[in-house]
């Protein structure tokens, strides 16, 4: 992920008698902004595609009907974001009309900053965690890591955690996987226990119990590492065992 600001306008309305336009304005009198994106998505929050406007100088304001902006047909709710990879503050006001009455209402959101995971960060739960893909996932900001939200009931021997992994289906994606035990433990909360999430987190259905990891114990290799969410502790299993597990994606 870039460095960057993002705007997410979560309503939008279009029919034979509603149009939708958007304004964006560069609110960074000495800076012009980096190239701006918006992105579609229709009202199941499902990516519908995007549309790169190029760049805004000072103060300027871009202004356009959404109906304009996007090549395809849109359906009758749904939500844009705009988002562009410098750090220049935007503006997006978003005017739903009447074609047939003439009136219009409108809305303006501010632009929030987003910044290049780095492990050395330390985040407030608000700022560290954002629900992604559909609500089914979560994105940790400090690590750059996509979880699994909700942890399924089932338990599962550490090689068709796995398999689970590679092959399920979460958000509407696949390239998931069993997550390292470095990447598992940087979810504890050792200040927490039962289980030993931060306070606040959005995880669903969070067990306190063990997690697995994809590490192989290295002097026993029937063996892996687990995370225990009850106290956070790290201990290994042998891998015939059953337990649970919370899948991740990345670019790695």
């Amino acid at each position: 992920m870039l460095n960057g600001v993002k705007v997410e306008v979560p309503y939008a309305v279009t029919n034979a008698q509603w149009w939708t336009g958007v304004a964006i304005k560069n609110l960074d009198a000495s800076s012009a902004t980096d190239p701006i994106r918006i992105n579609f998505f229709d009202q199941e929050g499902v990516f519908m595609g995007m549309v790169d406007i190029g760049s805004l100088e000072p103060l300027e304001i871009y202004s356009r009907t959404a109906s304009s902006i996007y090549p395809g047909t849109l359906p009758s709710n749904y939500s844009i974001m705009i988002s562009q990879p410098g750090s220049e503050e935007l503006a997006v006001t978003v005017f739903v009309g009447n074609s047939a009455t003439g009136g219009f209402a409108f809305q303006t959101y501010n632009s929030q900053v987003t910044t290049t995971p780095s492990w050395y960060q330390i985040l407030s739960t608000v700022e560290r965690f954002e629900l992604v893909m559909n609500n089914e996932a979560v994105l940790d900001r400090e690590t750059g890591l996509v979880w699994q939200r909700n942890t399924i009931d089932t338990q599962y021997n550490w090689y068709d955690a796995q398999l689970f992994c590679y092959y399920t289906d979460i958000g509407g994606r696949k390239g998931w996987r069993l997550p390292t035990i470095d990447e598992l433990a940087t979810l504890i909360d050792p200040t927490e226990s039962t289980p030993s999430l931060p306070d606040g987190h959005p995880f669903t259905n969070a067990k306190s119990s063990h997690y697995w990891s994809s590490t192989t114990d290295a002097k026993l290799t029937e063996f892996a590492l687990l995370a225990n969410f009850s106290n956070g502790n790290l201990i290994n299993s042998l891998k015939t065992t059953s337990h649970y597990m919370r899948a991740v994606r990345s670019g790695q």
